[in-house]
């Protein structure tokens, strides 16, 4: 019920896209089971970003390590989680040691992974190379 209500809700999402994710949110906090919460959560940032209305979304990134408790979800939805967070903090210039972290999440996640699912990983690992070469103060991030 929550991915078809997410995708009504996010078909347009040029169209008032801060009312949109004001709505997905009230179906956020109305929600109880834990992976549909994630779902509505993904698909506001990913409104969001279609949107061009990413900083209405940035102050939930401080609660990310409490949501992903609370979701308990598995490491595929924790990279598809990373990876939209690193893109939305990417529209951001003043935000790239974010974008960065949170793209190096999203890699961390491959760890021990065999060379098949590895290959699933080059181009964002090409481009947290570059994210880092272009910003040389990013090694205090880690």
């Amino acid at each position: 019920m929550a991915k078809l209500i997410s995708a009504k809700i996010t078909q347009q999402p040029s169209d008032k896209p801060a009312l949109r994710l004001k709505i997905l949110f009230n179906l956020y906090n109305l929600l109880e089971n834990p992976y549909s919460r994630f779902f509505v959560y993904l698909s506001a940032l990913n409104l969001a970003i279609n949107g061009k209305v990413t900083e209405h979304v940035i102050p939930s990134f401080k609660k990310i390590e409490s949501f992903l408790k609370e979701w308990n979800i598995g490491v595929s939805d924790q990279r598809q989680l990373f990876l939209t967070i690193s893109n939305v903090l990417r529209e951001h210039k003043s935000l790239a040691k974010e974008s960065f972290k949170f793209l190096s999440k999203y890699l961390a996640t491959f760890s021990g992974e065999d060379a098949y699912i590895l290959n699933e990983a080059k181009e964002e690992a090409v481009r947290t190379i570059v994210e880092f070469v272009k910003a040389p103060d990013l090694f205090q991030v880690l």
